[in-house]
């Protein structure tokens, strides 16, 4: 087993431009969004979970980042949460883990940004923290119990955010 408490890689541009195309056909479909809470995307929009939208090709390409996940974890896993974000301007979230649904989380960056960047608070009794900037194509895999944050964008920052329970 190699589960990761905090990892960083790159995930190929077809995927990344395939999620983008989609979180721009999902804009114009209202009743895939929820309605933004203290919990949840402050100043964007967040879909439901896409898992529940029974698109092929969706599930295909969520397949395809399943078994990468796996075959670097060497763990099997199942999906829990899937959901694509888009910041506004003035966008952003609070601290808060993903533990209380998932065992693994991703973070895919969609597109670049020179501000909005994600703080890991990866040793609390130590501060440590690590910020990463919004690069399209790197992705972020890291533990549900990691705390973290957005940071303000003033930029339209899109992510696709994954959540996986091991099997």
């Amino acid at each position: 087993m190699n589960f990761p408490y905090y990892c960083e890689f790159y995930t190929n541009n077809r995927l990344v431009n395939f999620f983008n195309k989609k979180l721009d056909f999902y804009k114009t479909q209202s009743s895939l969004w929820i309605s933004p809470n203290s919990s949840s995307t402050i100043n964007g929009i967040q879909t439901r979970n896409m898992l529940d939208f029974a698109e092929d090709d969706v599930k295909y390409k969520l397949k395809i980042i399943k078994t990468q996940i796996e075959k670097k974890c060497k763990i099997k896993f199942e999906y829990h949460w899937a959901h694509l974000i888009e910041y506004k301007n003035g966008g952003y979230q609070l601290i808060h883990t993903h533990d209380h649904n998932e065992d693994l989380s991703i973070i895919l960056y969609l597109n670049d940004c020179s501000d909005g960047e994600t703080v890991f608070h990866l040793n609390s009794k130590r501060n440590i923290t690590h910020s990463c900037f919004p690069k399209k194509g790197k992705t972020i895999m890291f533990s549900s119990t990691v705390p973290h944050y957005a940071n303000h964008t003033f930029s339209n920052k899109k992510l696709l955010v994954l959540g996986f329970k091991i099997k």
